[in-house]
């Protein structure tokens, strides 16, 4: 299969480190009759669009994608992901789903940062752009960013479009360890490391990765014995 690096991207995810992988998009020519040629305009017929109008017209009513393959930067190490993004304790209070482009559901989790427990050093590439958050989304406080991952439900077409949503583990009423890139303003926020940079904090302080098995999760298990108490006194130990 080919790699394909979207522009969205960059918005959902934090820049370089993810990729989007399946086949290149097959784009179509649609004419009018009697039209000339030179008239002719691309139609995607891969687009959520084209794919709804499709389920559409056999009589549904609402229709559920398998959401697209990404590849996330799942083998980087602990002291890696703590250099690199903005380590926080956060909860959800609430989300919402838009398309963000012709083949993309996103979902934007409206986040309460509880604590920030160390940041990188500031950096202009690879981090989400303020610009890029819709302007319809509630205002947030001075306290709160949206994190925007792959997925989610809308209506389009009159049909109710439902695409996995890779953090539909995040519930309201819980508290996260998360590993996030986020935007200049801080309001828009990403995770490059996807779904294995978020850890429910259980009780005792315990954290449990929202995701399968991967490298980062073994290494605060091994290192900390998956404790928040031990891997914030390492934090602070590597700013001493």
């Amino acid at each position: 299969m080919n790699k394909k690096v979207l522009s969205v991207a960059g918005l959902l995810l934090g820049g370089s480190l993810i990729a989007i992988v399946g086949t290149p998009m097959s784009v179509f020519l649609q004419t009018t009759p009697g039209s000339p040629q030179a008239e002719t305009k691309p139609f995607d017929r891969t687009s959520l669009e084209a794919r709804v109008r499709k389920e559409k017209a056999k009589g549904a009513r609402s229709v559920t994608f398998p959401a697209p393959l990404v590849e996330y930067a799942e083998g980087i190490s602990l002291d890696d992901a703590l250099s690199q993004t903005t380590v926080a304790i956060a909860g959800v209070t609430e989300k919402h789903s838009r398309q963000v482009d012709s083949h993309t559901i996103g979902t934007f989790y409206r986040l309460s940062i509880l604590e920030t427990l160390s940041q990188p050093t500031p950096r202009s590439c690879c981090l989400p752009k303020d610009e890029d958050l819709p302007g319809d989304l509630p205002q947030l406080r001075a306290d709160e960013t949206y994190l925007v991952g792959m997925g989610g439900t809308i209506s389009l077409e009159g049909i109710e479009v439902t695409v996995k949503e890779d953090f539909g583990a995040l519930l309201p009423g819980d508290r996260y360890l998360m590993f996030l890139s986020r935007s200049a303003s801080g309001k828009l926020s990403g995770s490059g490391i996807g779904p294995s940079g978020v850890f429910k904090i259980n009780g005792g302080g315990r954290l449990e990765s929202i995701a399968k098995k991967h490298k980062l999760a073994r290494e605060l298990e091994e290192r900390f014995q998956s404790s928040l108490t031990q891997l914030n006194e390492h934090i602070k130990n590597r700013r001493r």
